[in-house]
């Protein structure tokens, strides 16, 4: 594992073992989303409506992930080793 990841002290976690792609998790609260990829937009229009209407966490783990996709990553995170989620401020 990079050395810079091992010293983070952050409340993100990591998509499928991907070190380019994480989501920061906060009291259930999706306050953003960003993603590169090849058509992002189509992805991208989807969060925004979600987040137009204050989707939680908990709205996106109740969903099931169009197969296959990029999306459907954005269902499915796992915390990064060895790193407890913090309070965010």
């Amino acid at each position: 594992m990079n050395s810079f990841i091992d010293k983070l002290q952050t409340d993100r976690v990591q998509l499928h073992e991907e070190m380019s792609g994480f989501m920061s998790q906060c009291r259930d609260l999706i306050l953003g989303f960003h993603i590169l990829t090849p058509n992002a937009g189509e992805i991208t229009q989807g969060f925004a409506i979600a987040l137009k209407f204050d989707a939680k966490k908990a709205d996106f783990d109740r969903l099931i992930g169009i197969h296959p996709t990029v999306a459907e990553e954005e269902r499915s995170v796992i915390p990064l080793p060895g790193i407890e989620p913090g309070p965010c401020g």
